[in-house]
């Protein structure tokens, strides 16, 4: 098994969505977002939360696709694909929070479940073009 991309290693990872999510407030509001408010009525403790396992899911599904590859052009034509997905997802999971906790997760993973198959089967195309 190739360790390299072991789905433990997607925890740690995961956390730049975190990270993207803060950029855009700083960026915005010219401050950090240190103050969680969440009405009364959600479950869930924070939008925090969502972000992290936005990334968490999105990065094991990089590894479940960059396992099937081998190392070199195919690999980097599917991190491209998955760049893009960043950018859709992280504006996906930001405006999905106008629909609540589910809003951010739909919003958010539906860019990667979409565009990283695309690219895998791209990426394919890339390893058969490189054997000829």
């Amino acid at each position: 098994m190739n360790n390299t991309f072991s789905y433990i290693r997607a925890i740690p990872y995961g956390l730049y969505m975190n990270v993207i999510q803060h950029a855009f407030f700083f960026y915005r509001f010219g401050r950090l977002n240190t103050r969680i408010e969440v009405p009364p009525h959600v479950t869930v403790a924070s939008s925090e939360h969502l972000f992290f396992i936005v990334g968490i899911l999105s990065v094991m599904l990089l590894f479940y696709f960059m396992k099937k590859l081998p190392s070199g052009a195919p690999r980097r034509t599917l991190f491209a694909f998955f760049i893009v997905a960043v950018c859709l997802g992280t504006i996906g999971s930001v405006g999905g929070g106008l629909f609540g906790p589910i809003g951010v997760l739909i919003y958010g993973l539906v860019p990667f479940l979409v565009i990283l198959p695309i690219g895998y089967g791209l990426a394919r195309g890339v390893q058969r073009f490189l054997k000829k």
